[in-house]
């Protein structure tokens, strides 16, 4: 039964992306200019940010450690491990572009077993076309191996157990070389855990203001 519910659980791991994209229309567009969907954007990573400190004090997010372990007492995640993706409107400014972020569904009772206590994470286009388009990701944290460069969850936050304070762990991802004014097809996947089923959602970063923001 045990193995059962593993697998179970293993099979359920999937991502989740912010901002949320609407799940009828899986279009996120941010222009980088002033306009009340950057400000919403802005507003909405700040605030969802903000429950995050700068440091973790009880777990090593590099090495997959606890300091005391225990799991009811859930890991502070660190918020200097989103780069500079840790302040949006600061990337933004100086980037013209953003940040994406994703986060792994909490499965109650999961603990990923996986190499160096980290979930890997690879981002790309959907199709060959999409990728003229996007051109390769940069993720905060990453980690390189011999199959390429991977952003990861650490392991050292699970299990989910439905613990106060409990923090979802982050991954930011961002395309330095987008073709802006763009729709651009994402696909972001598990790649040592889950089904491999990808996260997809379409892209636009604008940079031209257009009438869909007059």
């Amino acid at each position: 039964m045990g193995c059962a519910m593993w697998t179970e659980q293993e099979a359920r791991a999937s991502l989740g992306v912010l901002p949320p994209v609407d799940p009828e229309a899986t279009l996120m567009q941010v222009p980088v200019f002033d306009s009340k969907q950057r400000t919403e954007y802005l507003a909405f990573m700040e605030e969802y940010l903000r429950q995050y400190k700068n440091k973790s004090t009880n777990c090593n997010f590099a090495t997959g450690e606890r300091d005391n372990w225990s799991p009811d007492v859930p890991c502070e995640f660190p918020l200097e491990l989103l780069g500079p993706c840790a302040t949006p409107a600061k990337y933004m400014e100086e980037n013209n572009n953003i940040c994406i972020y994703l986060k792994m569904n909490k499965i109650y009772g999961y603990l990923p077993d996986v190499p160096d206590k980290k979930v890997l994470v690879q981002c790309g286009p959907a199709t060959s076309f999409d990728g003229e388009n996007l051109n390769p990701p940069i993720f905060f944290p990453s980690v390189v191996t011999e199959n390429g460069t991977f952003g990861y969850f650490s392991s050292v936050t699970f299990p989910y157990l439905n613990q106060p304070g409990f923090q979802v762990p982050l991954l930011a991802v961002t395309f330095p070389d987008v073709r802006k004014n763009t729709v651009v097809m994402v696909s972001c996947t598990l790649t040592n855990v889950g089904t491999g089923e990808p996260l997809r959602f379409d892209l636009s970063i604008d940079d031209v203001k257009s009438i869909a923001f007059q």
